[in-house]
């Protein structure tokens, strides 16, 4: 008993000291306890410092382990950061190829090119959305533009549900009719690659002149030039220059006949 009770004034003192204690955590384990002690377990026993050692160890190895996969753990947290802003610029910004955002997107081909938008109003609103448009031009709901780079003059008018492509400039001038449908295409492709044939893409600019007239439907690509007091018949695909005054008709647009320069 006198053994037993001069263990346990030495374990107290250990306690006292803080030899016993890792981290602010008592080490109590089976290996701490001395056995056949009939008054009760006794800290101290011949088990302890080794228990105490390998519980050390362990924590160690863990640290050791956290310290190693930190790294790993913030390189996948920044990937996955940059998708998300990616995926954020796409939904809220632009998507590849756009020449401009979908903020703007939406305020010109959404909110301006509404039917609740009246006609004088809409013309102000293209204005200020950078568009080179007169106040003298009028301009039908559900148009779409795709950049800026569009000029129209004073007396034209563009019909319902024309598709400007005018990722490069398209400049039309005054007194132009532009029928329902129409598109101005300014984007073309390289076409030599066989594995490819739409390859590399290029723009080219369109220009329509005074006085002209687009038949409903009627597509112009890339490059072309369509003279003063032209016609252009409803379906037309115009694929070359078409020199002033005269009517041009056709899958690809072709002369049909010259027209009166006279006007009375």
């Amino acid at each position: 008993m006198t053994a037993t009770m001069g263990r346990h004034a030495e374990a107290a003192e250990l306690l006292e000291s803080g030899a016993l204690l890792e981290s602010g955590a008592l080490l109590v384990s089976g290996a701490l306890l001395a056995d056949g002690d009939a008054d009760g377990p006794v800290l101290g026993g011949p088990d302890a410092v080794g228990a105490g050692a390998r519980a050390r160890s362990a924590k160690s190895a863990e640290s050791g382990t956290a310290s190693a996969a930190a790294p790993a753990a913030a390189g996948a947290s920044t990937g996955r950061l940059g998708a998300v802003r990616s995926l954020l610029r796409q939904v809220f910004w632009r998507d590849a190829g756009e020449p401009r955002g979908r903020s703007w997107a939406f305020f010109v081909n959404g909110i301006a090119a509404s039917h609740l938008v009246p006609s004088r109003v809409r013309t102000v609103l293209y204005r200020l959305a950078g568009l080179q448009v007169s106040g003298r031009s009028q301009i039908r709901p559900t148009v779409i533009f795709r950049s800026t780079q569009v000029w129209l003059g004073a007396g034209t008018t563009v019909n319902y549900r024309c598709i400007f492509d005018n990722r490069a400039p398209v400049r039309i001038g005054r007194n132009v009719g532009v029928g329902i449908g129409v598109q101005f295409v300014t984007s073309t492709h390289d076409f030599t690659d066989p594995a490819r044939r739409a390859g590399p893409g290029e723009v080219k600019p369109i220009t329509v002149g005074d006085g002209a007239w687009l038949g409903s439907g009627a597509i112009l690509l890339a490059g072309v030039t369509v003279g003063e007091g032209a016609i252009i018949a409803a379906g037309a695909v115009v694929t070359k220059d078409c020199p002033p005054h005269a009517v041009y008709a056709g899958v690809p647009a072709k002369w049909l006949r010259d027209l009166p320069t006279d006007p009375t």
